[in-house]
């Protein structure tokens, strides 16, 4: 047997000494070697961050001879400890692969100890005649994992303690998953083990009778340092919590809130939405509050926050502090999306009061989502399709007596070649769309044929989504209450028209303010 029965890999920041770690990653190394029963059986190999390069290089290695090979490693990529680990994975030749740390001191026997955990089977043999030969079973997929001197669930669910067989190591071709730093990544490297060992791919030796000591000051020993405050900041528990949850099976959703105040009605609305995302539909939430006095720039403050964030969400959701939504209904959009991988998003909708300037109440109350009408390929310079259209109720019934497969869908398939419209009371749409179009979707667009000499942020934004060849849709089952003020109050007296008030007041006709008739019970 050429190779070493056992590689240690040992990834260290400790390259000199401290008042916590006197002698750094030495103490550790030293303990491992003399309480090994065969040190010419294993190599070690401590792996060291180029940036450290230069303080190792000046620190004495001292005695470390004794082993098969004594080896350090430089580490070229992250400075953290599962790239530190892994490359030290990845420069072993062993059998066998332990994981050494600056703090973990192993008992003594514990090579044979380990060696002795494996299975046992009959060494190949080519002489029938010789006897037969029983050896561990190096070449089988096993992880073994004993104790850290913590509690029995503990180690069972970190899997800190232990071995990995070499086949073990190359199923992934890492120790550590390097989609993590460090936190957590114990956590899923243990559920990996098994869940393969369900799906019979490998089997888990569990062996809490060999028991290793793990002198880390949270259980009491040891002190803290620079490195462990880097390692134990809460940015790192933190990313590594959401990269594990991702990992099993959770989706990230970023969520704009905007609004200067939230009613009350729509505070318990927010607070049962946000228990069943988390609860039942096991989502990770980034609730984005926030407030400006120009809605381009609220929408763009909000587009550039969760392009910026530290982690990616798969979805993005809107909702407006005049719009509720409800459980089930963020349910039917996330499904939406889910069964219809060519919309870009889909979006609730809500009445809006009709158009008409005069109140006129035989105008059709209409939704807050339509068309840009007039749309045309071949004037997108010239601004055209920037007149919206919005829904009216025949539009709704139409969809539903339509036969298609989702009725209760207007997509932008369905009113093409204008574009599809939104209010923006309530939008869900895919990370990807907002990371295409970007802040810059929801300024506003200067024209001179368009109300008031620029266009909402709506707009603009549906605009640009439809020159990108981006799709949208409204689900029709999600209308969501519309929470604006009304005063107490009957609108006009009996007897005195809607012109004869505005008259008085000089106001909307167009009568200069100097011209108006005084009320009257005015008082001289």
């Amino acid at each position: 047997m050429n190779e070493p029965i056992i590689s240690l890999l040992h990834p260290t920041a400790r390259v000199k000494p401290s008042e916590a770690f006197p002698r750094g990653w030495k103490d550790a190394h030293d303990a491992w070697l003399s309480r090994a029963d065969h040190p010419e059986r294993i190599e070690y190999i401590l792996v060291v961050h180029e940036s450290r390069l230069l303080e190792f290089d000046e620190q004495p290695l001292g005695r470390v001879h004794g082993w098969r090979e004594f080896t350090a490693v430089t580490n070229r990529k992250r400075d953290c400890v599962v790239d530190q680990l892994n490359a030290a994975a990845e420069a072993s030749e062993g059998l066998l692969l332990m994981g050494v740390m600056d703090d973990f001191y192993p008992p003594q026997h514990w090579d044979t100890l380990i060696i002795e955990a494996l299975p046992k089977v009959a060494a190949p043999n080519v002489n029938p005649a010789w006897p037969e030969v029983i050896v561990p079973d190096f070449e089988g997929e096993y992880t073994i994992v004993c104790s850290s001197g913590t509690s029995p669930a503990r180690d069972l669910e970190l899997m800190i303690a232990g071995a990995d067989t070499r086949k073990r190591y190359e199923r992934y071709g890492y120790v550590l998953d390097s989609d993590f730093e460090s936190m957590f990544s114990d956590n899923w490297r243990a559920f990996q083990a098994r869940r393969d060992e369900k799906d019979g791919l490998c089997n888990v030796i569990e062996r809490l009778d060999i028991q290793f000591e793990h002198r880390h000051p949270i259980f009491g020993k040891g002190q803290m340092d620079d490195i462990y405050q880097l390692q134990n900041r809460p940015q790192a528990y933190q990313d590594g919590a959401i990269t594990f949850k991702r990992k099993m099976g959770s989706r990230m959703i970023a969520i704009g809130l905007p609004g200067q105040q939230f009613s009350s009605q729509w505070v318990a609305a927010w607070t049962v939405l946000y228990g069943h995302m988390m609860a039942v539909q096991n989502f990770l939430t980034m609730p984005v509050f926030l407030y400006t006095s120009n809605v381009h720039c609220t929408r763009m403050e909000f587009a550039s926050t969760v392009l910026e964030a530290r982690h990616k969400p798969d979805y993005v959701l809107s909702i407006d502090d005049d719009n509720t939504l409800e459980p089930q209904q963020f349910d039917m959009l996330v499904t939406d999306l889910d069964e219809n991988p060519d919309l870009a998003g889909v979006v609730g909708w809500c009445w809006c009061d009709p158009a008409d300037p005069l109140g006129d109440k035989n105008q059709p109350y209409v939704a807050s989502c339509g068309r840009q009408t007039g749309w045309d390929e071949n004037r997108q310079e010239n601004g055209a399709g920037l007149g919206c259209t919005m829904f009216t109720l025949a539009d709704f019934q139409r969809a539903f007596e339509s036969g298609k497969k989702s009725p209760y869908l207007i997509s932008s398939d369905d009113i093409a070649p204008d574009a599809f419209w939104s209010g923006f009371p309530v939008v869900l749409m895919r990370y990807t769309t907002l990371e295409r179009l970007g802040p810059s979707a929801f300024v506003p667009m200067v024209r001179g044929d368009v109300k008031f000499g620029f266009s909402s942020e709506d707009t603009t934004f549906f605009y640009r989504a439809h020159q990108a060849g981006l799709k949208f849709a409204v689900d029709m089952r999600v209308k969501v209450p519309h929470l604006k003020l009304r005063a107490i109050e009957v609108q006009y007296l009996p007897g005195v028209s809607r012109q004869e008030v505005l008259k008085a007041q000089g106001k909307t006709l167009g009568i200069p303010v100097r011209d108006r008739e005084p009320l009257a019970n005015a008082a001289d």
